[in-house]
């Protein structure tokens, strides 16, 4: 939607004051000329600079709250409280053609700002916002590798439910020593304070549940099982793993306050900032939050929430705390793959992962953190990991080897993956005893008989001398006792029934296989769940500052205060609106499913009598708009004009939300 479409929607009363609120000439009162002159005039060298410059610090705050939704636009929640001056604010926006009114859902109005503008508006706010946020303290220098030990801590938690599930409890809990044990594989152990509101209140929390959610783990018979979507999830490139649990983190979050969108957007200004000021960024995702209004109280409790969130991103490697030991941190960093992810940029995982490690005499392996995890989940299959410290320790004895063989993995195999990536030479003593262990494997095995069985042993010479039926029999255990393929079970007993025998339909002491469903990995990406819409939403349509700011016009004409939007806001008395307000008010009220008390001019309009109403529907069939509502007083269902409805007042909410 650019801007020449936006004032074609706008009424002409609306263009008019964009173009006198801009300095053009006054003669332009043709709508035509204004639809034209208009666009020209805002994309000349500094105009819309200029603009920016005469707007106040929360004004521009506001705009940057705007501009943070990008198409969605940005709803103020007329059933929250509005911050004092919001309206005042969406005026000089709306009447500098900066921002345009939507009709949003519940026909509340929504803003977006055009999208030929909104580049140049988000540059100019981002450069300001960015100089706000930067930090005073450099971050220290760390080891970056760390920022990925989620992600290894991630695999190591597969990993192992993979070899043991693990138990879970009648309320599908994991017991305590299941816990211990995979504790026991993690780099990192940290709990988040008490203060959260959080679903997931430590790591290990939110790990399971981006487990559950992405279907990497499933149960089955009480216990915690790996899925095969772990092997789809382990060949994805680091960035994309990231993506992914940034796109978790974001739809969890936002769940509980759209604070989550406002944070990532505010980030996303501050990409090249080596430092941000947690102190300044509260404040500024408060500015851009909806229904945040910025007072002391509010801030101080905001920072605790926007420092959990900050917290948790790091847990995914994403973002850096530092600062502040004692009172907790002043400052958040980006890591370079938090940069990456966040900014969508390229980011070079060469030498990011090792791909060797030392094998020593003792059958031990000292392994680095960094391992590339393709190369460790092989590693998993042939030695059980003992210590996780600096470095990783991994053991290769007897019953790895027989592990490995399970899987298929033979001893030669076995010595060639440590070869190709031991540091040294492998000792001959651990290449000895994996070719022996290995040679060992397989040499007891058993072999699954299944039988055709028949009730002497003549009915079975008889099979067996048959021209077609004894291509099936494999050899006999005893004379009535004959020896067949399993999976050729139903091909024979069809050619029984052909040959002219009533075999019987079930296989004795057989029970019907289960089917093992293992549900794919439905990965999404970050950007898709920062942008996502609703599949039945649409773009709604452009409405004039009357529709979206009802009677600001005529507080600014007066220069008189008093609430914004009264007529969408708390009211404790009744309300003499217009019957345009009124009807809006109603539709609200239908939508919501709320009562409402009014206050109707019956007659001859000198006598008026107080309505409890439920509406139900807005009827405009009659050329003049009534509303059909449910009286509960009368016990019946009325019709009422609207424009007879001289005050109003919703009296409750079933959503549980103020009126």
């Amino acid at each position: 939607m650019t801007l020449h479409d936006v004032l074609t929607a706008l009424p002409l009363d609306d263009l008019k004051l964009i173009a006198a609120t801009l300095g053009l000439q006054p003669t332009l009162v043709s709508r035509a000329r204004l639809i034209r002159e208009i666009p020209i005039w805002m994309f000349e060298p500094g105009v819309l600079e200029s603009c920016l410059d005469r707007l106040k610090p929360e004004e521009q705050d506001l705009l940057l709250a705007v501009l943070l939704t990008g198409d969605r636009g940005y709803s103020p929640s007329p059933h929250l409280p509005y911050e004092r001056g919001l309206t005042d604010r969406l005026y000089t926006l709306l009447s500098h053609g900066l921002i345009v009114g939507r009709r949003g859902p519940a026909r509340t109005p929504e803003y977006v700002a055009p999208g030929d503008i909104r580049d140049a508006l988000t540059g100019y706010l981002n450069r300001r916002a960015a100089g706000r946020l930067a930090a005073s303290v450099r971050p220290p220098r760390t080891d970056e590798t760390d920022s990925l030990s989620f992600i290894r801590d991630l695999f190591s938690f597969l990993s192992a439910l993979r070899v043991e599930p693990a138990r879970l409890t009648d309320h599908e809990v994991l017991f305590k020593r299941a816990q211990e044990h995979l504790f026991d594989r993690f780099e990192v152990r940290e709990s988040l304070p008490a203060s959260t509101v959080r679903p997931y209140p430590d790591p290990f929390t939110l790990m399971m549940t981006y487990c559950q959610t992405r279907r990497l783990v499933y149960t089955e018979d009480s216990r915690l099982r790996c899925s095969s979507a772990f092997e789809q999830w382990l060949h994805l490139p680091t960035t994309e793993k990231l993506d992914d649990l940034l796109a978790f983190w974001y739809t969890m979050s936002q769940r509980w306050s759209p604070r989550a969108t406002s944070l990532l957007g505010v980030l996303q200004v501050c990409l090249d900032l080596d430092g941000i000021d947690i102190e300044s960024l509260t404040r500024l995702v408060v500015a851009c939050t909806p229904g945040l209004p910025s007072q002391p109280a509010v801030l101080a409790r905001e920072r605790t929430v926007v420092i959990d969130d900050l917290r948790e991103l790091a847990w995914l490697g994403l973002l850096r705390l530092y600062g502040g030991e004692a009172s907790g941190p002043t400052a958040v960093t980006f890591t370079p793959c938090g940069r990456a992810v966040l900014g969508n940029r390229s980011w070079a995982e060469e030498g990011l992962w090792a791909e060797r490690f030392i094998v020593q005499p003792n059958y031990e392996m000292i392994v680095p953190r960094t391992l590339n995890l393709a190369v460790r989940d092989e590693l998993e299959r042939l030695a059980d990991l003992i210590a996780v410290d600096r470095a990783l320790t991994y053991r290769i004895s007897k019953e790895s080897i027989y592990r490995a063989g399970d899987d298929g993995v033979s001893g030669e195999a076995i010595v060639a993956f440590l070869r190709r990536h031991s540091e040294k030479p492998v000792p001959q003593n651990v290449e000895y005893s994996i070719r022996e262990w290995g040679a060992h494997y397989g040499q007891v095995y058993f072999l699954d008989v299944f039988l055709l069985m028949t009730v002497d042993a003549d009915l079975a010479r008889h099979i067996r001398a048959h021209p077609v039926l004894s291509s099936y029999i494999r050899g006999e255990v005893a004379p009535h006792a004959l020896i067949v393929e399993r999976h050729q079970c139903r091909e024979l007993m069809d050619a029984l029934k052909k040959a002219g025998y009533m075999p019987k339909s079930q296989v004795i002491g057989m029970e019907a296989e289960r089917a093992t469903v293992h549900l794919p990995f439905s990965r999404e990406r970050f950007a898709d769940a920062w942008s996502r819409h609703r599949p039945e939403r649409v773009t709604p349509p452009v409405i004039g500052m009357d529709e979206c700011l009802p009677g600001v016009r005529l507080r600014q004409w007066f220069r008189s205060g008093g609430a914004d939007a009264a007529h969408l806001q708390r009211a404790s008395e009744l309300q003499y609106l217009s019957p345009k307000q009124t009807q809006e008010l109603l539709e609200l009220a239908i939508h919501r499913d709320q009562t409402m008390l009014i206050d109707y001019s019956t007659g001859n309009r000198g006598r008026s009598t107080l309505q409890v109403i439920r509406p139900s529907r807005i009827d405009k069939t009659r050329g003049t708009p009534y509303v059909e509502a449910y009286c509960p007083w009368d016990h019946q269902t009325r019709a009422f004009k609207i424009a007879n409805i001289k005050a109003i007042r919703i009296t409750d909410d079933t959503d549980g939300q103020d009126g």
